[in-house]
């Protein structure tokens, strides 16, 4: 077979698949012998530099066949271009494999410029050892203790523990935390545990919440049974630790930091069924213990009563009767309307948990604690008897 017979071999006809097709059909007439002498031409190329034909001569000329052109220079500078930008492709896609395998998961920069913060494949509850603690879905069970006003604010006194096995971490720096007793809103205020995060394990731990004035709308009576509040602790900010090398069981006290009003609550409304809340539990209590008796007489208050330089409302004489009460040992909240010896209406009246036989020694009371004549001043506490005569001022 000469070099004129050779067909294109099968890797030549791959290289140039796209440019190569039959000759135009048999014209009528022509035999078998003349199928058999059917040829492969050249068709028109895809572009102008795309892929080059082989050398592939054809059959001597018959009137089924056309003689393939020889390659020129141009066939031989495109076969070059080819090869130059596939060799480019290649390493084109090594080198972009090379910089996916070597770049770092998203997480990588945070928990190398955080001390203590690792990413989350390993900051999870599953992923602690029995020392470390990491970070839980659920959040934090609270079983409340007692609740009472004190110095700085309402103080809920608790334990807190977790459900993770792998423990937990309160570090968000707005850490919500809602107490509710049946329908009512006790306190809701925001803490930041991101310089202080407290962690948590199975075991109960220790903790004191303190909600300054204006973030608790209740104070529920010391011997009141906490067994329905619920306090729902909510991390609304991302934990700033995730990851500490052991827990520390020790008891812990939180002060909040801002107020906070849960989504649909009008918290002043709240401080208003606290109010009312506590006339109620004082009520009775007053009526058995100091009808007839003499008590200090320290403010009395309703809301939108201009008085000391500011408008008051629920709120604040709610604050401010929790002041007193933690300050002196306790306190009763009055309504005004209830008693007789009362003649102004619509007075939320805060009085001594302490009475006196006579007014002298109610008078000494408030005095010996500093007070002014309109900051205190003797009282008798009846249902029954008339106003006059029931209140004594200090000089």
């Amino acid at each position: 077979m000469t070099q004129a017979d050779r067909r294109p071999s099968s890797g030549e006809l791959l290289l140039d698949w796209m440019t190569w097709r039959p000759v135009d059909p048999l014209p009528p007439g022509a035999g078998a012998g003349a199928a058999e002498s059917v040829s492969l031409v050249k068709a028109s190329p895809i572009t102008r530099d795309a892929v080059v034909s082989p050398q592939v001569a054809a059959r001597p000329a018959s009137p089924a066949t056309s003689q393939l052109p020889a390659p020129g220079r141009d066939d031989t500078m495109r076969v070059r271009l080819i090869a130059v930008v596939s060799v480019a492709v290649v390493v084109v896609a090594i080198a972009t494999g090379g910089w996916w395998l070597s770049s770092e998961a998203p997480w990588g920069q945070h928990s190398a410029a955080s001390p203590g913060v690792v990413p989350p494949e390993a900051a999870d509850a599953e992923g602690a050892s029995s020392s470390s603690v990491g970070t839980c879905g659920a959040g934090p069970q609270v079983r409340p203790a007692t609740i009472a006003p004190g110095g700085d604010g309402l103080t809920l006194d608790a334990t807190m523990s977790t459900p993770c096995t792998g423990g937990d971490i309160l570090s968000s720096d707005e850490t919500g935390v809602v107490v509710t007793e049946g329908s009512r809103l006790v306190a809701a205020a925001s803490f930041d545990l991101s310089s202080t995060p407290v962690a948590l394990t199975g075991t109960p731990r220790q903790v004191e919440l303190v909600f300054p004035p204006g973030s608790y709308f209740d104070l529920p009576d010391a011997t009141a049974d906490l067994q329905s509040a619920v306090v729902a602790v909510t991390q609304v900010s991302p934990r700033t630790v995730t990851y500490l090398p052991a827990a520390d069981p020790s008891a812990v006290r939180l002060t909040a930091s801002t107020q906070l009003a849960p989504a649909g609550v009008d918290t002043e409304s709240s401080a208003a069924a606290g109010l009312a809340a506590r006339v109620a539990a004082d009520r009775d209590v007053v009526a058995a213990q100091d009808e007839g008796r003499w008590v200090a007489q320290l403010s009395s208050k309703r809301a939108g009563l201009v008085a000391d330089g500011r408008v008051w409302d629920s709120k604040s004489i709610l604050a401010e009767f929790a002041e007193l009460a933690a300050r002196f040992g306790g306190a009763r909240l009055l309504q005004s309307d209830e008693w007789s010896v009362f003649t102004s209406p619509g007075l939320l009246v805060t009085v001594t948990d302490q009475s006196f036989p006579d007014p002298a020694a109610a008078v000494g009371w408030c005095r010996s604690n500093g007070f002014d004549r309109d900051h205190c001043l003797a009282k008798m506490i009846s249902r029954t008897a008339p106003a006059e005569g029931t209140t004594v001022y200090t000089d």
